[in-house]
């Protein structure tokens, strides 16, 4: 029997993506660092950040609070994410 995997929806303004979380997702630790390649992705492809935005996901990266900034940005470029498990047949 084959194991369901969860992945990630993160909402943007015109479009969703599906990003393989890989396995622990239900563990913080594991969505922080997720949370931190997202907007890691985000600063190098120089997307919808101003340079205070770029110091403040810096800042939450190095804190570990990634997730806290992502949410933060709900209303923005991200209109939110949410977890879905995809079955494997």
């Amino acid at each position: 029997m084959k194991k369901n995997k969860t992945i990630i929806v993160l909402k943007e303004k015109h479009s969703d993506r599906y990003i393989d979380a890989g396995e622990g997702l239900d563990d913080r630790e594991n969505l922080e660092k997720i949370s931190a390649k997202i907007i890691k992705e985000r600063i190098r492809e120089k997307f919808w950040y101003t340079p205070e935005d770029v110091k403040e996901a810096k800042e939450a990266i190095k804190n570990k609070n990634a997730l806290g900034w992502l949410r933060k940005r709900s209303g923005y470029e991200y209109e939110g994410f949410e977890l879905q498990t995809l079955e494997i047949l």
